[in-house]
C-alpha cells in the first residue's frame, strides 16, 4: 500500500486547478473556477473548482471530490495509479510504495497480458512471418516512423501462435479468453487465436496501455476486412477511440480533432503531418466517445468516407458531438473516397485546405440536400428549397437562420423572402433547448432543518472550534438526512485532533460516493454568514428546534387521543411534557 504521508504530500503539492484545467477550459468566477462538466453533457457551466479548498463539484450531475478522485474518474484509473501519475509530475517516486507483484490487481494483470500480446505482434511484423504485412505497408506508403508511433504489428497466420506464446509466459487460457485474444472451439476441444494473418493495430487507453486490437485482413478473402477485440475487463469499444493516445497532445494544442473513419486513414493523416486526427474504431459513434474528445477539443472536423454510408455516419456523429457542446464542421475533401486515398493522390496541402474550408454542419446539410436535386428543373428546385427550409427551421439562432436563408435563396434563384416564408410555413421551431439544463439545475427547495444539517457539517469541516461545538451540542440521532447523518457520524466519532486538512480526511473516510458528492458540494459553496460561530449556533438551534417542534406536534396528538378515550390519568404527565418542550423550544433563538 502507498504510505498515507506520501499521498498527503502529493495532494498538498498538487494544484487541482492546474490538473482540471488540462481537461476542462475554466474561467475564474469569484473565488472559484467554473467550466462545463466533463462527466455529463451541459450547455450552462456548473462544474466548480475551489482552489482554496482543492475540491471540485458539479452542481449539475453531483460529481465531486479532490484531485485524486478527479483523475481517477476522468482517466478511468485506480487510486494507486492516480497517486503515481501525480507523483511523477512532481518528481516524487511512488513505484517503491506500490503493491508487490503478489498483490497485483486483476486489471494490472490484464494490462500486462495485453502488453505481452502487443510485443508478440510487433516482433512478428519484423521477423520472417511478417514479410507479407511489411510489403502491404510499403505499398500503402506507411513509413517506419508511423509503424513505430502506432506500434503496428502482425498476427501470423497460425491457429495458436499467440496462444502458445502467452501460455509459455504463464498466462492462463481463461485470461486470454477474457481479453478476447483467443476463442474457445465450439466442440470445447480447445481454443484458437482470434487474430490470424492480419495487420494489427493496437488500441491504447489515454495512459498508453494496450486495451484491445483491431486486425486488418491482408488477402482478398471473404473474411471481414477488420475484426476488433470484443469488450473485456480493460476494453469497452464505446468508450475508446483509436489513436487518441498518440494524437491527444496535438488535439489539445489545436483544441480541434479531425475525425476519420478508418485506422489506415488515421495513420496516413499522422504521416502527412495532420497529427490531431482520431478514428472511432469502425463502430457506431457513441456519446462516451464524444465525451472523451471533449476533454481535449472544442472543435471537431469530420472527414468520413465520401460514400452514402459515410454521409449517414456523419449525420449521426454530428448530432452526438453537438450534444456534448462541441463545434462541428464537415470537410469536402477531393482526390479519393477516403482521407488515405485523398492524401496519397493529392498530398497534404489539398487535404489541409479542405479542413480549413470545412463547413458548419447545418450549411453542409443544406448543400448536401440541394446537391441531390437537378436544379435545372423547376419541380426539383422547389423540392430542394423545401428540404433546405426544413433544415433551416431547426436552427435556433435567428441570425444564423437569416444567413442560411440568404445562402439558399442565392443558390436556388429565389428571393430571401420566399425562402423565409417557407421556413415560417414549416413552423418547426423547437421548444426544447435550455429546459433540460434548467430542470437539472433546479433542485427542490430544502427545509430549514435539512439546510441547517448541511451547513453545520460544512462549518465543522472547516473550523475546529465549530467541530467542538457540534460534538458538545448534537448527537448522530439529531441528523435526519441519510447523507448528512453519514458525514456527521464520521465527524462525531473519529478523533480529528491534529488533522491538518479535515475536509480531505473526511472525503477519504466517507463510506459511499453519495456522501462524498454532498460534502464536495458543501465545501465549494459559500455560506451566507461570515461569522462561523454565530452561523453554527443558528444551525444547531434550527436542528434542535425541528425535533422539539415535531415532539410538540406528537404530544398534541397524544393529549387529544387521551381526552377522546377518557384516559384522564395520563393527561397531567402529557401536559407537563408539553410545557417543558414548549419552554425548551422558546428558549432557542431561531430566525
Amino acid at each position: 500500500m502507498i504510505k498515507s504521508e506520501l499521498i498527503e504530500e502529493i495532494r498538498t503539492k498538487t494544484d487541482i486547478v492546474q490538473i482540471v484545467g488540462e481537461y476542462v477550459p475554466m474561467k475564474k468566477r469569484g473565488k472559484n473556477y467554473l467550466g462545463l462538466c466533463p462527466f455529463h453533457s451541459e450547455k450552462t457551466p456548473s462544474f466548480t473548482v475551489s482552489q482554496d479548498k482543492q475540491i471540485y463539484h458539479c452542481f449539475g450531475c453531483g460529481e465531486g471530490g479532490n484531485v485524486f478522485s478527479f483523475l481517477m474518474k476522468i482517466e478511468n484509473i485506480g487510486f494507486a495509479e492516480s497517486v503515481q501519475t501525480l507523483g511523477e509530475r512532481l518528481g516524487i517516486t511512488v513505484n517503491a510504495e506500490l503493491r508487490s507483484p503478489a498483490e497485483q490487481t486483476e486489471k494490472e494483470k490484464y494490462f500486462d497480458i495485453m502488453d505481452a500480446a502487443n510485443r508478440y505482434f510487433v516482433d512478428s511484423l519484423n521477423d520472417q512471418d511478417g514479410a507479407m504485412a511489411r510489403t502491404y505497408l510499403e505499398k500503402r506508403g506507411v513509413s517506419p516512423e508511423a509503424v513505430k508511433a502506432f506500434q503496428l504489428g502482425y498476427a501470423p497466420d497460425k491457429w495458436d501462435g499467440l496462444l502458445n506464446h502467452l501460455f509459455k509466459k504463464g498466462v492462463s487460457t481463461k485470461d486470454m479468453e477474457k481479453l478476447g485474444l483467443i476463442i474457445e472451439r465450439t466442440d470445447k476441444s480447445g481454443s484458437y487465436d482470434r487474430f490470424r494473418g492480419r495487420l494489427m493495430f493496437p488500441i491504447h487507453n489515454i495512459k498508453g496501455k494496450v486495451i484491445g486490437f483491431s486486425g486488418r485482413i491482408l488477402t482478398g478473402t471473404e473474411e471481414a476486412k477488420y475484426i476488433n477485440s470484443p469488450d473485456s475487463p480493460v476494453y469497452n469499444k464505446g468508450y475508446s477511440i483509436y489513436g487518441i493516445y498518440v494524437t491527444k497532445d496535438e488535439i489539445k494544442k489545436a483544441r480541434t480533432a479531425v475525425l476519420v473513419e478508418g485506422n489506415v486513414d488515421l495513420v496516413s493523416c499522422w504521416q502527412y503531418g495532420i497529427r490531431n486526427a482520431i478514428a472511432p474504431l469502425g463502430t457506431a459513434f457513441t456519446q462516451n466517445q464524444a465525451k472523451l474528445i471533449k476533454r481535449f477539443a472544442d472543435n471537431v472536423v469530420i472527414a468520413y468516407d465520401r460514400d452514402n454510408a459515410g454521409v449517414i455516419a456523419t449525420a449521426k456523429s454530428v448530432e452526438i458531438l453537438k450534444d456534448e457542446g462541441l463545434n462541428v464542421r464537415v470537410t469536402s475533401f477531393t482526390g479519393g473516397k477516403d482521407p488515405d486515398e485523398a492524401l496519397r493522390s493529392k498530398g497534404a496541402e489539398s487535404f489541409l485546405e479542405s479542413i480549413k474550408d470545412a463547413k458548419p454542419w447545418v450549411e453542409y446539410k443544406i448543400m448536401l440536400a440541394i446537391s441531390r436535386h437537378d436544379l435545372k428543373e423547376i419541380e426539383s428546385r422547389v423540392k430542394a428549397a423545401k428540404e433546405a427550409a426544413a433544415i433551416i427551421a431547426e436552427e435556433k439562432d435567428p441570425l444564423l437562420q437569416k444567413g442560411y436563408i440568404n445562402l439558399v435563396a442565392e443558390k436556388l434563384g429565389y428571393s430571401s423572402e420566399d425562402i423565409s416564408a417557407e421556413v415560417k410555413r414549416i413552423g418547426y421551431y423547437p421548444k426544447t433547448g435550455r429546459t433540460s439544463d434548467a430542470r437539472r439545475h433546479t433542485e427542490k427547495p430544502k427545509g430549514k432543518a435539512e439546510a441547517a444539517e448541511e451547513w453545520i457539517i460544512k462549518l465543522a469541516s472547516e473550523n475546529a472550534g465549530v467541530l467542538e461545538m457540534l460534538k458538545s451540542s448534537l448527537t448522530i440521532h439529531d441528523f435526519t438526512g441519510e447523507l448528512t447523518r453519514s458525514i456527521a457520524e464520521v465527524l462525531l466519532s473519529v478523533d480529528l485532533a491534529g488533522v491538518q486538512d479535515i475536509p480531505h480526511k473526511l472525503l477519504e473516510m466517507l463510506p459511499d460516493e453519495d456522501s462524498k458528492k454532498l460534502l464536495s458540494r458543501l465545501l465549494v459553496s459559500e455560506y451566507p454568514n461570515a461569522n462561523a460561530d454565530q452561523s453554527a449556533r443558528d444551525c444547531i438551534n434550527t436542528i434542535k428546534g425541528h425535533h422539539l417542534k415535531s415532539r410538540l406536534e406528537q404530544l398534541r396528538s397524544e393529549i387529544a387521543e387521551a381526552e377522546k378515550q377518557g384516559l384522564l390519568d395520563n393527561l397531567p404527565v402529557l401536559h407537563r411534557q408539553f410545557k417543558d418542550t414548549s419552554e425548551a423550544y422558546r428558549s432557542l433563538s431561531i430566525s
